[in-house]
């Protein structure tokens, strides 16, 4: 996949992250760009669906490891970010419709992590959502029995 930088594609294979191009929730959510599934460690990419939407592919990308970083570092439902300063990043950098949006749509206990993709995806650049993606799979093979 040419769009998606190479550094993004390194992490994403230290990571043992495929690349699934083809998802159903694809097909069925328009407005859907992409997934991260933690039990087959796969990231669907709707390419389709961004470009209807005007969103850069790697952008999806870096939304997407953000959800793997949370797995890898078992947080449960809990952000990187700490508080307060998680919630002043939020008021910040994201418009109150998308916060609005996320609230309506996810479950109570999803939504802090999806507002922290959403955060970071726009205000780290790849390098640094790489940085993060393969720190966290150091973390994660470290803690494993």
């Amino acid at each position: 996949m040419e769009q998606i930088p190479g550094v993004l594609l390194s992490a994403m294979q230290i990571m043992g992250i495929a690349i699934n191009p083809v998802d159903i929730s694809c097909l069925e959510h328009p407005l859907n760009m992409g997934a991260y599934n933690v039990v087959t460690n796969e990231m669907a990419l709707c390419v389709d669906n961004a470009k209807s939407q005007n969103v850069a592919l790697d952008r999806v990308v870096r939304h997407e490891l953000i959800h793997a970083i949370h797995q890898r570092y078992r947080l449960g439902y809990k952000t990187l970010i700490p508080e307060p300063r998680f919630t002043h990043e939020v008021k910040k950098e994201l418009p109150s419709e998308e916060v609005l949006t996320v609230l309506s749509i996810y479950d109570s206990k999803l939504f802090p992590q999806e507002l922290e993709a959403r955060l970071l995806e726009k205000t780290l650049s790849n390098d640094e959502i790489a940085a993060l993606g393969v720190a966290s799979q150091i973390f994660y093979n470290a803690s494993q029995p």
